[in-house]
C-alpha cells in the first residue's frame, strides 16, 4: 500500500540551485553549457520566488507492508 501527500520545499536562491544542481541529469562544472545552464536556473529563481523565497513543489510517497518469510 501507499500514500501520497504534497510535500512543498522553500528555497532560497543558493538552496534552489544546489537542488537543481545536484540532479544526476544535471549539467557539471565544465559541459559546454553549464554556464547558460545556470543562469537559467537563476532567472527561473528570480520570476518563481516570493521575496527571496521559491516554492519546489514535491510530493512524498510513503509505502507500508508486511514482510512475510517462509
Amino acid at each position: 500500500m501507499n500514500l501520497w501527500f504534497d510535500n512543498v520545499i522553500l528555497c532560497d536562491k543558493d538552496t534552489f540551485i544546489s537542488r537543481s544542481m545536484s540532479a544526476s541529469y544535471s549539467l557539471k562544472e565544465g559541459d559546454i553549457h553549464y554556464s547558460a545552464y545556470r543562469e537559467d536556473l537563476e532567472q527561473l529563481f528570480e520570476r518563481s520566488a516570493k521575496g527571496k523565497i521559491a516554492e519546489m513543489a514535491n510530493k512524498t510517497v510513503v509505502y507500508w507492508g508486511t514482510l512475510k518469510f517462509s
